[in-house]
C-alpha cells in the first residue's frame, strides 16, 4: 500500500524547470504565507514560458549554501546532493558566486561553451557587453561557459542576490545534464529581459 501511494498519489510532479541559486541571500520560510520576490519572479517566468503547472512543477532552489574551502560534513552532503540532482536531470540552471561555479566546472556541470546553444544574436549581445564568463583550466585555456548575471535587468526582481549583499560577480551556467535546454536558455534571456534590453 505504501509503494502504491508513493508512486501514485504522493509522487511529485516532473519538473518543467528548476534552477539552483547557490549561496543565495533568499531563504524560504515554510512557516510564512508571505509571497516572496523569488516566487513572483518564477510565476511570471512560468506564464511567459507557458509552462503547464497542473502537470509539472517549477522551482528556484535556494537551499544550498556551500563553502568548498571548508569541506565540512554539511558542505559535502549538500555537494553530493546537488551533483546527484544534476545527474538525474533535475538541474537546468546553476547560478551563484563565480568561485563556487568554478568549483563545479571540472565535474562537467556546464553544458558547453555558450556559442553552441545560445542564439547568435543573444551570444553577440552578451559578448558586446562583456557579460560572458570565462573559465580558465589548469593549462591556461579559457572557455566561455557562463554569463555574468548579477546585473541582469531582472536580477533584483528575483530577490536572490540583492546588490546590497555584495555577492558579486554572480555567474549563471546551463547544466550539462538538463533535459530542458530550450527552457533553460529562455530563462537566461528572460532574466536579461532580452531582446528588449538590447533595443
Amino acid at each position: 500500500g505504501y509503494l502504491v501511494l508513493h508512486y501514485t498519489v504522493f509522487k511529485p510532479k516532473p519538473y518543467a524547470f528548476i534552477a539552483y541559486a547557490l549561496n543565495s541571500y533568499y531563504v524560504k520560510d515554510i512557516t510564512s504565507d508571505e509571497v516572496k520576490k523569488s516566487d513572483l519572479f518564477l510565476d511570471d517566468f512560468c506564464k511567459y514560458e507557458n509552462l503547464d503547472l497542473e502537470k509539472n512543477r517549477a522551482e528556484i532552489n535556494t537551499d544550498f549554501t556551500i563553502d568548498p574551502e571548508k569541506a565540512g560534513n554539511l558542505d559535502l552532503a549538500l555537494d553530493m546532493n546537488l551533483t546527484a540532482a544534476g545527474q538525474d536531470g533535475e538541474a537546468d540552471i546553476l547560478m551563484g558566486p563565480a568561485n563556487l561555479i568554478d568549483y563545479y566546472v571540472p565535474s562537467g556541470f556546464y553544458a558547453d561553451t555558450l556559442d553552441h546553444y545560445l542564439t547568435e544574436d543573444f551570444y553577440n549581445y552578451l559578448l558586446g557587453n562583456d557579460l560572458i564568463y570565462y573559465y580558465t583550466d589548469e593549462a591556461g585555456e579559457k572557455y566561455a561557459i557562463g554569463i555574468y548575471a548579477g546585473d541582469a535587468a531582472r536580477m533584483e526582481d528575483t530577490g536572490l542576490y540583492p546588490a546590497a549583499t555584495g555577492i558579486n560577480p554572480v555567474v549563471a551556467i546551463v547544466s550539462s545534464y538538463t533535459p530542458r535546454m530550450d527552457t533553460a536558455v529562455d530563462f537566461i534571456e528572460y532574466l536579461f529581459d532580452y531582446p528588449a534590453c538590447a533595443e
